[in-house]
């Protein structure tokens, strides 16, 4: 695939004060630049005239055609193309693709299947760790759990036990202050009736003989 185009930099490339910009391709917009009124010492602009031919246009570097690939199913059918594995794909899914291409002789434009592995088996193993370690620290707790529930069985029967002792004691001294209430209120007031009521019917005699 031939390409002679000349390399497009951006405008005023190559002084002191852009030295820390990349050397790629960003139009001009000023109204006084000299690059967009095409100055010859500015160097070439993008146009129509520096196109590909109809047969390489939207083509890798490499002279195939550029497909995207998600799934395992997507390679399917598919010859003299340069494949690229989207960057929303897991590692799991990465490396069935990258393994699937090689057995159908496609090229793949990022082809890092070993460097995947490996990190797919580091993950692994920090997995493992860490659910080993969450296992131990569950039965530690397990453990101390175990150990106290006597206690606290004791406990709480011996709150019970105390709570009815005091509510026992509670009813029975009602029970005497009701009776020995009872008891002091009957007799005084049958004697004090008595004692008012005789008095009153002597005064009555006397007076019914006097009238005699």
């Amino acid at each position: 695939m031939s390409r002679n185009t000349p390399h497009f930099s951006r405008p005023s490339q190559g002084r002191s004060n852009r030295s820390r910009l990349d050397d790629k391709w960003k139009k001009p917009r000023g109204t006084g630049n000299k690059k967009r009124k095409k100055f010859k010492q500015t160097g070439a602009i993008p146009s129509t005239g520096y196109s590909r031919d109809r047969v390489d246009r939207f083509k890798h570097p490499c002279g195939l055609r550029e497909v995207i690939v998600y799934t395992v199913n997507d390679l399917q059918g598919l010859k003299d193309v340069a494949v690229r594995i989207s960057s929303n794909v897991g590692l799991r899914k990465r490396i069935e693709i990258e393994k699937n291409a090689k057995k159908l002789n496609l090229k793949l434009l990022v082809n890092k299947s070993e460097v995947h592995v490996k990190k797919l088996e580091n993950d692994k193993k920090v997995a493992t760790k860490r659910n080993s370690e969450r296992q131990a620290k569950a039965k530690k707790k397990d453990k101390k759990i175990e150990k106290p529930e006597p206690k606290t069985e004791t406990k709480t029967e011996k709150k019970i036990d105390t709570a009815e002792t005091k509510a026992d004691v509670k009813t029975e001294a009602k029970t005497e202050m009701k009776t020995e209430t009872k008891t002091e209120a009957k007799p005084e007031t049958k004697t004090e009736a008595k004692t008012e009521t005789k008095p009153e019917k002597k005064e009555s005699n006397i007076k019914e003989v006097k009238k005699e």
